[in-house]
C-alpha cells in the first residue's frame, strides 16, 4: 500500500487538498509496478503535514515574514 506524505505551508483549503488527493491518487493508479499490476485507488494513503509558516525559512527569512 503506497503512502504519500505532502509537506507544505499551512493555509491550503479543503478544496485544494481534494484536488491534490485526486491528482496523486490518479498518478498512483497509473503507476504500474510491474507493468501489468495496477494500484487500486482505495489502498493509496495520503498524509498532509501543514507546516506553520513561522517554522521554516528560505533565503534567511521565515515564510511568515
Amino acid at each position: 500500500m503506497p503512502y504519500v506524505i505532502v509537506e507544505w505551508p499551512e493555509g491550503a483549503t479543503v478544496e485544494q487538498k481534494k484536488t491534490v488527493v485526486r491528482g496523486i491518487t490518479k498518478l498512483m493508479e497509473n503507476m504500474a509496478v510491474p507493468a501489468d499490476h495496477k494500484i487500486p485507488p482505495d489502498v493509496v494513503e495520503i498524509y498532509f503535514h501543514d507546516i506553520p509558516k513561522d517554522c521554516y525559512a528560505r533565503g534567511g527569512k521565515l515564510y511568515s515574514e
